[in-house]
């Protein structure tokens, strides 16, 4: 017989755009064990209209989809489905992640010998080969930002790189480490905290939205870990680099905007919004030279996002009559 609402131990939150064969995969992956140990699976359902995830049956055996009224983004999907859950922690899962339901036994065990202090925890990333992928980075701040887009690689420096960071599988059984934030591919978090806070911020359509949670948990005097014992298969786990391209850049440059904007001041995050233009300016006539096209509309894609964005915020900035 399986548990009681009450006995909940874990609320796995999944957000379906165009992925059901992804979640029904990853269900599958956890096996029988998910329902036997009486946790609950609630898909927001980001893509209602298509009807994809009424075709699998594992889905629809394993999980409870609720309709977000469209393409509410990321967070505002969580939350939604947040609102339904009943477990005593909460689990952002992404669609493309695999992960073994051992893993997360291990994982609620690690949170629960943390739990005093405990804002969130994630595991340790690898793709489908077995190569370490990001899992877990540094709280941006403007100049790190700036400084991931410059030209040179000696102003770079390793900017780019702490954007998300890896763990070697040599660390596998390692005690958790603290870090600023685990990415949200698998990101655990007590509920009664994620109700405290407010869920996760609604301005983040995609990207930095777990950042920005963890973040306000350390501003609670929460700390933050990851649990490297805990490893997961998160094929597109690595981040776009330094090859930024269309729509996927303009949600993360408006993203990371908002968390700038939020926790240094608007100022700040305009001034690193033009400062990541200027870079972008730069690599386009330094690729006119070598005659890189294909290069050269990615980063023209970039220009025209700051372009976007600061021509709106000066916009928004003007009082009406």
């Amino acid at each position: 017989m399986g548990k009681k609402p009450a006995e909940i131990e874990l609320s796995l939150i999944c957000v379906n755009y165009r992925s059901a064969g992804n979640i029904d995969a990853l269900i599958n992956t956890l096996g029988a064990g998910m329902l036997d140990a009486g946790w609950e699976m609630i898909i927001a359902d980001n893509d209602a209209s298509s009807g994809e995830l009424e075709k699998f049956s594992a889905i629809s055996r394993s999980a409870r989809v609720i309709d977000s009224g469209g393409n509410v983004g990321f967070a505002a999907g969580v939350n939604i489905a947040a609102r339904e859950a009943s477990g005593d922690f909460i689990l952002l899962i992404n669609p493309d992640v695999k992960v073994e339901f051992e893993r997360l036994k291990t994982l609620i065990e690690t949170a629960r010998e943390l739990i005093d202090r405990l804002g969130c925890i994630g595991g340790r990333a690898t793709d489908a080969t077995g190569n370490p992928v990001g899992c877990w980075g540094d709280f941006p701040t403007p100049r790190q930002a700036a400084r991931a887009f410059c030209v040179l690689p000696f102003l770079r420096g390793d900017a780019a790189d702490r954007q998300t960071r890896t763990v070697d599988s040599t660390f596998s059984a390692g005690a958790p480490f603290e870090v600023d934030f685990p990415t949200g591919a698998l990101f655990l978090t007590p509920a009664m905290l994620f109700r405290a806070l407010g869920g996760l911020d609604e301005r983040y359509f995609l990207y930095f939205e777990e950042v920005d949670y963890a973040m306000r948990c350390r501003q609670q005097g929460r700390l933050n870990y990851l649990a490297p014992a805990v490893d997961y298969v998160h094929e597109s786990g690595q981040s776009f680099g330094m090859e930024p391209s269309g729509a996927q850049f303009k949600y993360w440059l408006e993203s990371l905007h908002a968390y700038l904007s939020r926790h240094y001041g608007p100022l700040n995050a305009e001034n690193t919004v033009r400062s990541i233009r200027k870079s972008a300016s730069i690599r386009l006539a330094l690729l006119a030279i070598k005659a890189d096209n294909v290069k050269r509309e990615r980063w023209s894609g970039v220009v025209s996002a700051c372009d976007g964005l600061l021509e709106k915020e000066v916009v928004e900035a003007v009082p009406e009559a």
